[in-house]
């Protein structure tokens, strides 16, 4: 069945010292109507901090904070999920 969708996201970043970079994002998404839920919204946002060690080499720590509403059908009351997220890391440039 068919349900009807949108949503946004927005992405921010400044680069100091040309070698690191701090970011943000922020997102939402919508669906209404479907088979079973009536509504379901998510949104979630970012914020990282980026590190070129060398010029092949870059690490990265971000946070993330989301969540999610669900609104079913038949008059259950909605559900709302959330959930923090801490993540460090690097990668390889080439």
């Amino acid at each position: 069945e068919d349900s009807d969708n949108d949503g946004f996201y927005l992405q921010g970043t400044y680069t100091f010292n040309g070698r690191t970079k701090v970011g943000v994002s922020y997102g939402e998404s919508n669906e209404d109507g479907d088979i079973f839920y009536n509504e379901v919204e998510q949104d979630m946002w970012t914020v990282g901090v980026y590190h070129d060690i060398t010029s092949w080499l870059r690490v990265m720590a971000e946070y993330s904070e989301a969540e999610t509403e669900v609104t079913p059908t038949g008059g259950i009351s909605a559900t709302t999920l959330e959930y923090d997220s801490f993540s460090v890391g690097s990668f390889i440039l080439w």
